[in-house]
C-alpha cells in the first residue's frame, strides 16, 4: 500500500512538473496578431471600421460566408434585424407573417431564452463589446506610449478610442 502511495505520488509529480513548459505558450497559426495589427497606425481605421459594420453585416463575406458568430444562421446575427424583431414583434406595433424559427413565438409574445433571435442578439451585442474592447485597449495611452507613431496618429487613435467606446456603449 505504500510503495503504491508512492508510486501514485511520483507519477502525478511528474505529470505536474512535464506539463510547465514553454510548449503551453503558443501563438496563432494563421493570421495576424494583435500586435501585429496595431504596429501601424493605419490599421486602426480598418479595426474601427470593423467594429461599425459589425452593426449592419453579420460576417466578412456577403451574403454568406465567414460569419462573425459561428453556430448561428447568419441572417439571425445581423445586430439591426435582430434589435427590430427583440423590439418590435413582440408589441402591437407590427406582425411578421414569416414562419422563421422564432419569430411566431416573438408575434406571440411567447418566446424564452431559447429563441434563435434572443441567442442571435445576445451573442452579437457580446462580439461587438469584445471588438470594442480590444481596439480600446490598443488604442489607449498606455500602449500608444509604448509606440513610436506621430503626435498627428497619436490624436488620430485618441479620437477613434472614443468612437470605440460609444460603440461599446451603443452595443
Amino acid at each position: 500500500m505504500k510503495f503504491a502511495k508512492s508510486l501514485a505520488l511520483a507519477t502525478s509529480v511528474s505529470i505536474l512538473v512535464a506539463s510547465c513548459a514553454d510548449d503551453l505558450n503558443l501563438s496563432p497559426k494563421y493570421g495576424l496578431t494583435a500586435e501585429q495589427v496595431y504596429s501601424d497606425p493605419n490599421n486602426y481605421s480598418n479595426v474601427l471600421a470593423k467594429i461599425y459594420a459589425g452593426l449592419s453585416i453579420s460576417g466578412n463575406n456577403g451574403p454568406a460566408g465567414m460569419p462573425d458568430i459561428g453556430g448561428i444562421d447568419e441572417g439571425f446575427s445581423q445586430y439591426v434585424r435582430v434589435m427590430w424583431n427583440l423590439q418590435q414583434l413582440p408589441t402591437d406595433e407590427s406582425i411578421c407573417g414569416w414562419a422563421d424559427p422564432g419569430i411566431p413565438e416573438l408575434n406571440s409574445m411567447d418566446w424564452n431564452d431559447n429563441s434563435p433571435f434572443v441567442s442571435a442578439m445576445y451573442y452579437r451585442i457580446y462580439y461587438q463589446i469584445s471588438l470594442a474592447n480590444e481596439f480600446i485597449r490598443y488604442s489607449g495611452e498606455d500602449y500608444l506610449t509604448t509606440k513610436d507613431f506621430s503626435e498627428a496618429d497619436k490624436l488620430a487613435i485618441r479620437k477613434m478610442n472614443a468612437e470605440a467606446r460609444y460603440l461599446r456603449a451603443l452595443s
